[in-house]
């Protein structure tokens, strides 16, 4: 099976860098798929406000990603059960 791989941390700690290597990821391995948990609308940032908002079209452009946004603990519980590997 493809890894699943998750993001779930706040998007300045890293989701950058992640994006920037995910295509390289999915050269090695190209059925990879990364699904990401995460946005400022925790702290009420939505469009405009949302400093990461640049991230998150970035994520909606790239071949293999879901962008999820910030979700519930349960949610979350979900998600981390699919995952295969934590990408922080």
């Amino acid at each position: 099976d493809d890894p699943i791989l998750i993001y779930a941390s706040g998007p300045g700690h890293g989701l950058d860098l992640l994006l920037l290597s995910f295509p390289l990821i999915r050269e090695r391995l190209p059925g990879a798929r990364l699904r990401i948990c995460s946005d400022e609308s925790l702290y009420q940032k939505t469009g405009a406000d949302d400093p990461y908002s640049a991230y998150y079209a970035l994520a909606r452009a790239l071949p293999g990603v879901e962008f999820i946004g910030a979700v519930s603990q349960s949610e979350l519980s979900r998600c981390y059960a699919q995952a295969d590997i934590l990408a922080y």
